[in-house]
């Protein structure tokens, strides 16, 4: 799926880009009860300057958008490390969902138990190996060793 149409053209979410000094803030969010959203990306961060970190940056300020909202509140938030850590697990496992489904890792699971197979659901899915990695743990379909192993030989290649 992809998310960046959704935000921008259904939901008329801007997205625009901003530099900001701290690298571990991928994505910011702004709106409140009397304007729309807005995200913005820091082209600083590695998830900014890729183009699979780029959507799962908007895959998470989607689901942001979508369950901090009901709330009603007026919110700025930067996707940082110094975020409360129970709603970075909840947008990344509902971003994680809407780009790798269940139904369709399910379905083509061939290998990836072993971590076959690993280059190409990045490819078909376009993801990084950190995004993919964590699915497929979540998911039960690889275990620890095998989420390490992936880990330490695609993330510095993704």
């Amino acid at each position: 799926m992809e998310i960046e149409p959704i935000l921008t053209e259904v939901l008329n979410v801007p997205i625009d880009s901003c530099q900001l000094e701290d690298v571990t803030i991928d994505v910011v969010s702004l709106w409140d009860k009397d304007s729309d959203p807005v995200v913005f990306i820091n082209r600083k961060s590695l998830m900014g300057r890729k183009k699979w970190g780029r959507r799962m940056a908007l895959a998470h300020e989607f689901c942001r958008l979508i369950f901090d909202a009901e709330e009603g509140k007026s919110l700025g938030i930067a996707s940082g490390r110094w975020v409360p850590v129970e709603l970075e697990q909840c947008a990344n496992a509902s971003a994680a969902e809407i780009l790798l489904p269940s139904s369709a890792l399910e379905r083509d699971a061939s290998g990836l138990s072993e971590g076959k197979n690993f280059d190409k659901l990045m490819n078909r899915f376009k993801v990084g190996a950190t995004t993919a990695a964590n699915r497929l743990r979540d998911l039960g379909i690889i275990d620890e060793p095998v989420f390490n192993h992936l880990i330490s030989k695609y993330s510095a290649r993704y």
